[in-house]
């Protein structure tokens, strides 16, 4: 499967099950081992939000501003 085609299913996946935070870290996984420009910045994205979902202690704040540093 090429890339984008892996890349097209991932993101359908995810698209489809937005409150699957286990589809949304595999997407992350394979976006930080894909090697393409910008994907490991995407996949940070990600797994910041994926942790501000299930935090609410004092990490949230922290998290929120590499969240807005990412975007």
């Amino acid at each position: 499967m090429r890339d984008i085609d892996t890349l097209d299913v991932f993101l359908a996946d995810a698209a489809e099950d937005p409150e699957d935070n286990t589809l949304r870290l595999i997407l992350a996984d394979w976006l930080a081992d894909s090697g393409r420009p910008g994907a490991e910045e995407r996949a940070e994205l990600i797994r910041v939000q994926v942790e501000l979902s299930r935090t609410t202690d004092s990490r949230r704040s922290s998290l929120r501003v590499r969240e807005r540093a990412l975007l």
